[in-house]
């Protein structure tokens, strides 16, 4: 038994009016994140590019051709900006025009000049495939790696519907004018059937990736110093642990630096808390960068930072340590019209692949980092027995 072509373009048209609900509450709902604000727009001008094709009867063909499958087009297009501004990757404007304008013209030629309903579909489908082969492109080569599970959804979602448009330029199609689409056949059917299929499938794998992205993010803020940015202490805790277990479990050093602002409460009773706080941000954001990409860098407590150096030894913990204490101190502060000067006391330890947890080794930096302000502080002590 066949499907009823006009019924499955008017089940393709209420899916695409969910879809576009579904992202519009999305936007309120989540803000700003990622994607969203484009996939919206998609969603948006393909429901309006359904609605006016819907329109045939009223509508002069070369219009409704061009317009419709234009929109269409264009809302590809910002689907695949979607998934390039989610994957933080740049994109131009450029592609909207070249994968957009010429050929809508080109449907519009095949409407008005040399009617032919299989030319246009072919055009058509040229376009849309080459856009969401792109975008599952995009999500395949620059997904986020922690998101691994809802990406490849998503980009084989936008493949597979590529793959099919693909195939449809080898349909067989007869007629001339748009409403000759609705008439029964399998190629039609088909069309109708894979259309509500993909949306679904998008709505699903669009829903997966920013329900995924906010769990992220929102794990992450759990693990996020808000003051300055940086790891806070149970994530250096949890993830400098970790890290000292496989530098003694493979025999490899490993180092702790403990950094202590000097004289900070004299920064906040001079001049004011604020300032303390521009103080704490001005130091995470001048070490972090300094670090190595396999270092560990967090706040400890009030004006304590630590580092933890997997396969670090102590005489490179040590020069690094000197490193960053003469860049803090050749680095002050500014707040509102003050220069306010800064130093710090670092205290270092280590272990050469001896079976040593990071709460020891803390221990000793701890231990160190005293003597360091107890010796005139602005300066780098390490821990006795390392």
């Amino acid at each position: 038994m066949g499907f009823d072509v006009p019924t499955l373009a008017f089940m393709s048209l209420f899916v695409g009016l969910e879809l576009t609900a579904g992202f519009l509450l999305a936007g309120l709902l989540l803000g700003r994140q990622p994607g969203l604000r484009q996939w919206s727009a998609s969603a948006a001008v393909i429901f309006t590019g359904g609605v006016i094709w819907m329109f045939q009867a009223i509508l002069p063909e070369t219009t409704l051709a061009v317009v419709s499958n234009g929109l269409l087009l264009l809302g590809a297009a910002f689907g695949w900006a979607g998934a390039r501004a989610f994957c933080d990757r740049p994109y131009s404007t450029r592609p909207f025009w070249l994968g957009v304008v010429p050929f809508a013209l080109a449907i519009g030629w095949f409407s008005e000049v040399s009617p032919s309903l299989r030319a246009r579909v072919i055009v058509y489908s040229a376009a849309a495939s080459a856009w969401s082969l792109a975008t599952a492109w995009t999500f395949f080569r620059h997904g986020p790696r922690h998101l691994r599970a809802s990406v490849r959804f998503a980009g084989g979602a936008y493949l597979l519907h590529g793959a099919f448009l693909v195939a449809r330029l080898f349909f067989p199609q007869s007629g001339q004018r748009s409403t000759d689409l609705l008439l029964p056949g399998w190629p039609r059917e088909v069309a109708g059937l894979e259309v509500i299929v993909s949306s679904i499938a998008f709505v699903l794998a669009l829903a997966a990736l920013l329900g995924h992205r906010l769990m992220a993010d929102l794990e992450r803020a759990g693990r996020i110093d808000v003051l300055t940015g940086v790891r806070n202490r149970r994530s250096v805790e949890d993830e400098g642990a970790r890290g000292v277990e496989v530098c003694v479990a493979t025999r490899l050093p490993c180092a702790v630096l403990l950094f202590d602002l000097d004289r900070f409460k004299r920064i906040n009773d001079t001049h004011g808390h604020l300032a303390g706080d521009a103080a704490l941000r001005h130091f995470a954001a001048i070490l972090e960068p300094e670090l190595r990409r396999s270092d560990l860098f967090g706040r400890w407590g009030g004006e304590e930072f630590v580092a933890v150096m997997p396969g670090a030894t102590g005489d490179e913990a040590l020069a690094a340590a000197e490193r960053l204490r003469a860049l803090v101190a050749r680095s002050p502060v500014s707040f509102e019209r003050a220069s306010i000067e800064l130093t710090v006391s670092i205290g270092v330890a280590w272990n050469e692949g001896e079976g040593m947890e990071l709460g020891a080794l803390v221990a000793r930096a701890d231990a160190a980092l005293y003597r360091a302000k107890d010796g005139g502080r602005d300066r780098v002590i390490e821990a006795t027995g390392s």
